[in-house]
């Protein structure tokens, strides 16, 4: 009789336990291998009007499906979050915490496409690491290097004063043993494609006698030469003009004896 109810009872510790495994944030999603902790694990303090939570939800961005672990409420004001991730007091557990990237995944619901833009900031020991811009159906993945960094806070900001903006959602929000590649070596490499262009001055010299080759400078050695014919009339008018046959005629008057 007691091993019945012993059996029984661990029957239904087996049964409660399979029914609060979805529960967890952590269990619900496939344990990602480079993932260390995720970020509102560390010591995390909010102090803003609005409102932060970890909560497991899936939500469509984009008409796609992503598991959200935690969201940023701003309202109509902002909403903020700040973690410690390293202790520099203690250096045993600093080196135990090997973080070298911290992966963000967000966006907004298409559900609430009216709804203002939200701006997320993110600051890695109080110094403004990025900051983007999004709106509904929109989303974006980040990774930045935290490798010396102790402090990481995020930071939601509605772009309406007056209406409400919807929350912002975080698909991943982990602290991972990634080395992140700056992303300073892309517009190194479109540089040198710029290179093997051909330089300014080689484009200015065959430039150059393509201004001076045109023949609208010919017309004007030849005005010169429409004003020749002119000059000729003037001799004719200068014939019409005889005032030299008139004393001739006056001498021939006769005389008044």
């Amino acid at each position: 009789m007691q091993t019945t109810q012993l059996i029984a009872k661990l029957l239904a510790a087996g049964v409660l336990s399979v029914a609060i495994l979805p529960l967890s944030p952590f269990l619900a999603q496939a344990k990602d291998e480079s993932r260390l902790a995720w970020l509102f694990e560390a010591q995390c303090v909010s102090e803003s009007p609005g409102r932060w939570r970890r909560e497991v939800e899936d939500v469509s961005v984009g008409r796609e499906v992503y598991r959200s672990v935690m969201f940023l409420g701003p309202g109509s004001q902002f909403a903020s979050l700040a973690c410690r991730i390293r202790q520099s007091e203690d250096t045993e557990t600093s080196k135990k915490k090997n973080f070298q990237s911290l992966k963000l995944e967000f966006g907004m619901r298409d559900r609430h496409s009216a709804s203002p833009a939200n701006q997320v900031i993110v600051y890695l020991d109080g110094e403004q690491a990025s900051v983007n811009t999004v709106s509904s159906g929109e989303r974006v993945v980040l990774a930045l290097d935290v490798s010396n960094i102790s402090n990481i806070a995020i930071e939601t900001i509605c772009s309406s004063k007056i209406q409400y903006c919807d929350r912002v959602y975080f698909f991943d929000a982990s602290l991972s043993a990634d080395v992140v590649v700056p992303t300073e070596e892309t517009p190194k490499e479109e540089s040198k494609k710029l290179d093997n262009l051909p330089p300014r001055e080689e484009i200015t010299e065959t430039e150059s006698p393509e201004t001076e080759s045109p023949e609208t400078e010919s017309p004007e050695t030849e005005s010169p030469e429409t004003e020749s014919p002119e000059t000729n009339t003037m001799p004719s008018e200068t014939d019409i003009k005889q005032p030299a046959t008139l004393p001739s005629k006056i001498e021939t008057l006769p005389s008044i004896n």
